[in-house]
């Protein structure tokens, strides 16, 4: 297990493409799990990976879980159309692109 961080550790010059790597686990059967802050970041260590060692090894990306946030005290402006762009508008640093949020319910309380 330790020989596969070893070798990731080596072949991955994370200067070299600007990325901070937060943790490198060894998993299972010859497997490795490289966690990063942003897909940016991710997204340059896989096409290192790729073009340096596309042969080789074999790269896959986990893919997030649909996860529930409720949103309170929404304006009257926003609505189910463009909340998406305006959250996505409000953090740059995600790296999210129109397709990513998911709008199922807003719920219209009184106003007073």
């Amino acid at each position: 297990m330790e020989k596969i961080k070893d070798i990731l550790k080596n072949i991955i010059n994370s200067r070299a493409i600007s990325v901070g790597i937060n943790a490198l686990k060894a998993l299972r059967i010859g497997r490795a799990l490289i966690e990063t802050n942003t897909k940016r970041e991710l997204k340059n260590i896989l096409k290192d990976i790729n073009d340096n060692w596309g042969k080789s090894l074999e790269t896959q990306t986990n893919k997030l879980r649909n996860t529930s946030l409720v949103i309170l005290d929404i304006p009257d402006k926003i609505s189910t159309s463009n909340i998406e762009e305006i959250i996505i508008a409000q953090n740059p640093e995600l790296d999210w692109v129109n397709g990513d949020i998911y709008t199922i319910f807003i719920y219209v309380t009184k106003t007073h």
